[in-house]
């Protein structure tokens, strides 16, 4: 062997410098990410386009999607399913999120991360005099039962308002440079667009023939990286190390426009995060379905009796 092919050998990478070369840029976080969402239960996608739903021209792409039919009925036409939208940041360095306690509107609103058939249901009426009436109405979440079953996503908690990625220099130093553009935005564009291609039939009545879809959605960011959390509400604020923590950030663009809830997990956290937290719920609600089926696509039976009352 020559010196010049010698030389080009010591170029080539070694195995280790592949493998290391592929961790560090985050293509191995996809697929161990993609890995424990199949071992959970899911139909896993990588790299998943779909259309920009401010631009339909420019193609995006989600890291790992996710999805879980928890319940099918074929003679009501209704599917209900569980659907993760994973975006994964390889980093050596914590993130950190800030917040604190949900406050009673946090826990009351409806969010996009939760899609009914219907939004509210019409529980009874007050007559007030004059030919009219006032309406009462609960949310649909109540109303099918949904918030009091384990792992509900309306539990109280903390809840952040901002993310931020630490790095060492002389000091530590917070940066919070990219997230909003490559981790909130994205997801919120991937939530907007697949809420989009859900079927939902007329609001007032559900026809025979017509599917309708209920469907929970998890917008996430699994970080390699360690995970703290600040609540800033307590006089004496201190940074816990937590597996996973919920973010909240509202968004103003021409279709993608709310307050939108993302869940950041610590990869070594995922399993757990998913029993714990999604498949835990997903159960729960597929046994509410299987017990009834019928009040996830209509109401109209509950409405009527109540206005007899």
């Amino acid at each position: 062997m020559n010196e010049d092919e010698i030389g080009e050998r010591r170029m080539s990478p070694t195995s280790a410098e592949i493998i290391a070369a592929l961790r560090d840029a985050g293509w191995l976080l996809e697929q161990d990410t993609a890995a424990t969402l199949e071992r959970s239960g899911f139909h896993v996608a990588r790299a998943k386009a779909f259309p920009d739903p401010d631009d339909p021209s420019v193609s995006r792409e989600i890291d790992v999607h996710g999805y879980r039919q928890i319940f099918r009925s074929d003679e009501l036409g209704l599917n209900v399913g569980v659907r993760v939208l994973a975006e994964c940041k390889q980093s050596s360095m914590p993130y950190v999120v800030v917040g604190g306690p949900a406050s009673a509107y946090e826990l009351g609103r409806d969010r996009k991360e939760q899609l009914f058939r219907f939004p509210t249901i019409e529980t009874g009426r007050t007559e007030v005099g004059g030919g009219r009436a006032r309406l009462h109405y609960t949310h649909a979440k109540q109303y099918l039962g949904l918030d009091t079953l384990p792992g509900n996503p309306w539990e109280g908690g903390f809840v952040g308002t901002q993310m931020t990625r630490l790095d060492r220099k002389k000091t530590w130093l917070a940066d919070n440079r990219g997230i909003f553009t490559s981790l909130v935005y994205p997801l919120a564009k991937a939530l907007t667009h697949f809420r989009s291609q859900s079927n939902r039939t007329s609001y007032a009545i559900h026809r025979q023939g017509e599917w309708a879809t209920v469907e929970f959605y998890y917008p996430i960011v699994v970080t390699s990286g360690p995970l703290f959390m600040v609540d800033a509400s307590k006089q004496d604020m201190e940074a816990v190390e937590t597996p996973w923590a919920t973010m909240s950030r509202e968004i103003k663009s021409t279709k993608v426009d709310g307050q939108f809830n993302i869940d950041i997990v610590t990869a070594h956290a995922l399993e757990g995060y998913l029993d714990q937290r999604v498949n835990v719920f997903a159960s729960a609600v597929a046994a509410v379905a299987e017990n009834d089926p019928q009040r996830f696509v209509s109401h109209q039976d509950y409405a009527f009796e109540s206005r007899g009352r």
